[in-house]
C-alpha cells in the first residue's frame, strides 16, 4: 500500500513537472480515498467554552471542557460507494472539565484509575468497533461497544455517563472523522475553485435546528517533502433553522435566536485523499428562555459560546507519549467578560461532534 502511495504520488508530481503547467492549472479530486486495509493514527482535540449570562447584564457564569482523543482508523474490506466500513479503536482518551466537579481523566497518565468515571473511560480504550460510513460522511451505523459502557456504569456520576455515552453516538464520531466537510467537494477542482455546504443538527432536545452555511476555498496546492498537500480554506454563518416536525414538548429550554460564525482550515494529501490535519474554530450566541416559570436561573438567558476544533494525522509512537503539559481549563473565551464564578456543569457540554458537523437534515 505504501508503495502504491509512492507510486501515485511521484506519478502526479512527473504530470506536473512535464506538462510544464504550474500548479493552479492542475485539476485535483479531493474526495475522501478510503483504500481497504488502509491503516491511519489520529489526535483529535477540542475545546469548548461557554458562558451563560442574564440579557441584562454582562457577567455570566463559565462552563468549560478540554478533550483529546487519539484513535486508530482502518478501513474495512467490503466497502460500498455509500455504505464504507471502518474499524475504529480508541487509543488516547483525555478529558478535563471546568467548575467543580471533577470528572477529570487522562489515560496516558491515568494507567491504574481507581475513580468509578476513569475507569468506564479505560474500559473504551484498545476495543476495536465498526462504523459505517455513507458517501457524504455521515455515520449510518456503530457497533461493537453496546455493552461496554452498561459493565462499568457502577457508581459513575450521570455526567460522566452521558458524557461517555455521548462520545459513542454517529454526531460524535462523524465529528472525529471529520469526513462530512468533503461531502460536496467537486470530482474535479482547480486552486482557486470554491465549492458550498450547508450543515443541520438538531438544539434544545430538538426543538429547533442549528444551520451551518459554509464555504470553502482551494487555496493552493503545494509539495510538502514530495508529498503535493492542497490547503482548504472555510468560512461560513451559523443561524436557527426551523424546528424538526418532532421535539419533545416539555423541553425546559427555547432557543429563540442564534448567530455566530466559523472559520478553519483543511489539509488534505493530494495523492492518499486523506486529512493530514483540520483546524476549525466557530463561535456562536444563543438567546434562550426558559419554557417553564419555575426553571431555575430565571426566564431570559445569553449563552456565548467557543469551539476549537483540531485534527491531525500522527503516529502510535506520539500518541503513546505522555502529555507535555495539562493546561488550565477554565479559560475565558477571547473577548468575554470574566466571569462572577465558575459553572458547576451537571452535565458535561454536548460531545464536539455537535459544534463542528453535525446530521445532515
Amino acid at each position: 500500500m505504501n508503495g502504491k502511495i509512492r507510486f501515485a504520488a511521484a506519478a502526479w508530481l512527473w504530470w506536473a513537472v512535464a506538462s510544464g503547467s504550474a500548479w493552479g492549472q492542475q485539476y485535483v479530486d479531493l474526495r475522501p480515498g478510503l483504500a481497504a486495509g488502509e491503516e491511519t493514527y489520529f489526535l483529535h482535540e477540542m475545546s469548548l467554552r461557554s458562558v451563560m449570562r442574564r440579557a441584562d447584564v454582562m457577567q455570566g457564569s463559565l462552563s468549560a471542557v478540554d478533550s483529546e482523543i487519539g484513535y486508530r482508523l482502518r478501513v474495512l474490506d467490503g466497502g460500498q460507494p455509500d455504505n464504507q466500513p471502518l474499524e475504529l479503536t480508541f487509543l488516547v482518551l483525555a478529558h478535563r472539565f471546568g467548575g467543580q466537579l471533577d470528572l477529570s481523566y487522562d489515560s496516558r497518565v491515568d494507567k491504574e484509575p481507581t475513580a468509578p468515571h476513569a475507569r468506564m473511560a479505560q474500559a473504551l480504550l484498545n476495543r476495536p468497533f465498526r462504523v459505517v460510513v455513507r458517501g457524504d460522511g455521515s455515520v449510518a451505523s456503530i457497533s461493537g461497544l453496546e455493552d461496554v459502557l452498561k459493565e462499568h456504569s457502577q457508581g459513575v456520576h450521570r455526567a460522566a455517563q452521558e458524557h461517555y455515552q455521548a462520545l459513542l453516538q454517529p454526531e460524535a464520531i462523524e465529528q472525529l472523522l471529520l469526513l462530512n466537510l468533503l461531502k460536496d467537494v467537486p470530482a474535479e477542482i482547480l486552486v482557486g475553485g470554491t465549492w458550498s455546504s450547508r450543515f443541520l443538527r438538531p438544539l434544545a432536545g430538538g426543538t429547533v435546528q442549528m444551520v451551518r452555511d459554509v464555504k470553502f476555498v482551494l487555496d493552493q496546492v503545494k509539495l510538502v517533502g514530495l508529498r503535493p498537500v492542497a490547503t482548504v480554506s472555510m468560512s461560513g454563518d451559523i443561524s436557527l433553522g426551523d424546528a424538526p416536525t418532532s421535539h419533545p414538548a416539555d423541553y425546559p429550554l427555547w432557543i429563540y435566536k442564534l448567530e455566530g460564525t466559523e472559520n478553519g482550515t483543511l489539509y488534505i494529501d493530494v495523492a492518499k485523499r486523506a486529512f493530514n490535519q483540520v483546524e476549525c474554530r466557530q463561535q456562536t450566541k444563543q438567546y434562550v428562555r426558559w419554557r417553564r416559570p419555575e426553571a431555575r436561573m430565571g426566564v431570559q438567558r445569553i449563552v456565548d459560546q467557543l469551539t476549537s476544533i483540531s485534527l491531525r494525522r500522527t503516529t502510535l509512537a506520539e500518541l503513546r507519549r505522555p502529555p507535555a503539559r495539562t493546561p488550565p481549563v477554565a479559560t475565558q473565551p477571547a473577548g468575554e467578560p470574566a466571569t462572577t464564578q465558575p459553572a458547576v456543569p451537571q452535565s458535561p457540554p454536548p460531545a464536539p461532534a455537535t459544534q463542528l458537523t453535525g446530521a445532515d437534515g
